[in-house]
């Protein structure tokens, strides 16, 4: 292909593409083992769980060159654990490595075995040994007996376990993200049952509230007709009144106060935290009309209108604009 026709969107991929091919051409893989390259990937694609993952990594060699292997992988702790192999498949419990197991940055062989380090990224083969590349060792490839293996044998299986090193990441993320999203349902049940539902009480709570203030709205009327009634004391009743009034005045108030600012934590809550956001992944609106001043505008300006007006900020409505309404 003339390089000069190139699309330049795809210049940088093409080159990486012929990069690969001359590699593909240098190793001057058997057909048997291009083959075996082919059934690992297959493979990793047609099964999705982590388990059969580690099946593929030892089954393959053992089905196409009748060698034993062992995977081992880094836990938590950074502790290398045998997870599969194939005299028993995958480990329920993953069992500590020997002590001749070890991360090295480079392959070598141990006894009667030779031990591959898996990278997640593997590294440049000039900086290959840099101990800072030891962050991205995620295992090591074990095959058995290496007195079987010829030196091409041996590097095929290093780029077998480049080839495992790049899947198991690949799986590895996958399945973090499933388990991230199992939170993320698990979290969704704990919001409706632990924000939502508690919220929704404050509303009965405020009628409460409501209720009281009303009542004593009906103290007020009580005494004054009992004042006038038995024509008690004008000035101490005057005083009671008045202090009854008071309270209930600083009680309309604080209830003015707390409703507001309840509305819109509410709206706040139940829209961030709706159920249809973590379902489908993105911010689900749910549209419907409203009154763009009497319940958005004027709400959120009363909701702050002490704190603006103790900066001295003073607010306008244009004389035109009075009265006037728009649905939205």
């Amino acid at each position: 292909m003339d390089k000069k026709n190139e699309a330049a969107d795809l210049r940088n991929i093409l080159q990486r593409t012929r990069d690969k091919r001359a590699d593909y051409i240098s190793y001057n893989f058997s057909p048997r083992k291009n083959d075996a390259l082919k059934t690992f990937f297959d493979l990793a694609q047609e099964f999705d769980s982590l388990a059969d993952f580690l099946r593929i990594c030892v089954a393959v060699p053992r089905e196409f060159f009748e060698v034993d292997t062992r995977l081992y992988l880094l836990n938590d702790e950074k502790r290398l654990e045998l997870v599969c192999d194939t005299s028993r498949g995958v480990y329920a419990v993953p069992q500590a490595a020997g002590q001749y197991v070890r991360p090295a940055l480079r392959p070598y062989i141990s006894g009667q075995s030779y031990l591959i380090p898996i990278y997640s990224t593997v590294p440049p083969e000039a900086d290959m040994d840099s101990e800072s590349n030891k962050a991205y060792i995620t295992g090591v490839f074990e095959i058995v007996p290496v007195s079987e293996l010829t030196e091409d044998d041996k590097f095929f299986f290093c780029k077998y376990a480049n080839r495992i090193g790049y899947n198991l990441r690949k799986k590895t993320l996958a399945h973090q993200n499933i388990q991230h999203l199992k939170f993320i349902n698990n979290l969704v049940n704990d919001i409706e049952h632990n924000v939502i539902i508690p919220n929704m009480h404050y509303r009965y709570l405020f009628k409460q509230l409501e209720r009281h203030i009303n009542s004593l709205n009906d103290l007020m009327s009580t005494m004054e007709q009992y004042r006038q009634k038995n024509g008690a004391n004008n000035q101490r009743c005057e005083t009671i009144i008045g202090r009854i009034r008071e309270i209930k005045n600083n009680l309309n108030a604080s209830y003015r106060d707390i409703s507001r600012h309840h509305v819109n934590s509410s709206l706040f809550l139940e829209s961030l935290l709706r159920r249809d956001h973590f379902e489908k992944g993105c911010f689900v609106l749910r549209r419907q009309i409203c009154k763009l001043d009497s319940e958005i505008i004027t709400p959120q300006l009363e909701n702050y209108a002490k704190r603006m007006a103790m900066r001295g900020i003073t607010l306008e409505t244009p004389a035109d604009m009075r009265g006037e309404e728009i649905e939205l």
